[in-house]
């Protein structure tokens, strides 16, 4: 498949694809239940046409997007997701990327980092 179909039906690329794939817990159809998930989260087509376009019944798709979507939740969620995985300097970091950018007075984002010290 074309990199840039691939991209658009998945929203990753190849590369970010297989690394998102090899961190995933190992089970069966993996790589394809990993891409049907993706493919109905970016483009949120039906899964008759999803199921036609990956040339599987519609009933084994539903089982397999399942699936997906519970490693996913139980994997990446925590890892990736809410405040827990990042420390309070990373979580300060990445809230003065605003004031940063709007202000670039350095004067006002040290103030700013002062307080979450």
């Amino acid at each position: 498949m074309d990199d840039s179909v691939f991209y658009y039906w998945l929203g990753h690329t190849k590369a970010q694809f297989r690394e998102l794939e090899a961190a995933s817990p190992d089970f069966q159809n993996r790589a394809t239940a990993i891409g049907a998930y993706l493919m109905k989260l970016r483009t949120g087509d039906s899964d008759d046409r999803i199921s036609t376009l990956l040339n599987m019944s519609r009933s084994t798709l539903s089982k397999l997007k399942n699936k997906a979507r519970d490693v996913m939740t139980e994997h990446f969620v925590a890892e990736h997701l809410g405040l827990e995985h990042m420390s309070r300097h990373q979580v300060a970091e990445k809230n003065l990327y605003i004031p940063n950018n709007l202000f670039g007075n350095q004067d006002i984002v040290l103030k700013i980092e002062m307080r979450f010290q």
